[in-house]
């Protein structure tokens, strides 16, 4: 019993170490952005409006093409653009 615990909780320890980051578009717009995780390459995408993606692991950081805004985010965190902001 008491090494299942032990096993148990190491799992989700693990899995959380791997959680990606999620981006999230409520703004009624699509949006052009550039998304950078890790140490890897910069991405020019876009989101469209009411979509929820995974990006990657972090650290990650979105910038909306339109306006400027930034967003920096760990593993695990979501990133919501709202509006535009």
């Amino acid at each position: 019993m008491k090494r299942s615990l032990i096993v148990m909780v190491a799992c989700l320890v693990a899995g959380s170490a791997f959680a990606d980051v999620t981006l999230t578009n409520k703004d009624s717009s699509s949006h052009d952005i550039t998304i950078k995780c890790g140490s890897g390459s910069t991405t020019q995408t876009s989101i469209g409006s009411n979509v929820t993606r995974s990006i990657g692991n972090g650290p990650c950081t979105v910038t909306v093409k339109d306006n400027g805004s930034t967003y920096s985010a760990q593993d695990g965190d979501k990133i919501v653009i709202k509006t535009g902001n």
